[in-house]
């Protein structure tokens, strides 16, 4: 990799993306995003370690079957930031910076409010889940998917942060 990219300016940046080499370009803005992935990889493997080891079965149980209804929390933000990174992306392509801090200011900010808004539906939803499964499950599903809920601003915010 090319430790010299986090030392340009945005015009060399720009010119980068835009004329070198494709291949190139391609794995020095993947680089953040499958970080990103190999952390979120990593958390449920190590939180089922510590589980299974420290709490027990029961409560593994329980963050397994909830890692679906956060998987689809997960995936509707990484499907925002996606549509964030293409609207900066254009701006920035533009040549438009100041532009493009606007709107990356603005994505920011929707992003937080949008986990806000979320986060009663998370806590609603871990209600209605945590009645459908296993009385033995049920309250610490209820419990798991209403901690997140309090998370999930923040985890939408980081996600707008990698752009």
């Amino acid at each position: 990799m090319n430790i010299k990219f986090l030392n340009k300016s945005s015009e060399e940046r720009r010119n980068m993306i835009l004329s070198e080499n494709v291949m190139k370009t391609i794995f020095i803005l993947t680089i953040p995003i499958f970080m990103m992935g190999v952390v979120q990889s990593l958390i449920p493997i190590t939180d089922g370690l510590f589980l299974n080891n420290k709490a027990g079965y029961v409560i593994a149980g329980a963050i397994g079957f909830s890692q679906s209804v956060i998987n689809i929390l997960n995936a509707f933000s990484q499907g925002l930031s996606v549509a964030a990174s293409a609207i900066i992306g254009q701006m920035y392509g533009k040549g438009d910076i100041e532009k493009t801090k606007q709107a990356s200011v603005q994505i920011l900010v929707l992003s937080f409010v949008i986990g806000l808004l979320l986060s009663p539906l998370c806590i609603i939803l871990s209600y209605v889940i945590s009645r459908g499964v296993n009385v033995e499950l049920s309250a610490h599903v209820f419990q798991y998917l209403g901690l997140y809920s309090f998370v999930l601003p923040f985890y939408l915010w980081h996600l707008f942060l990698i752009l």
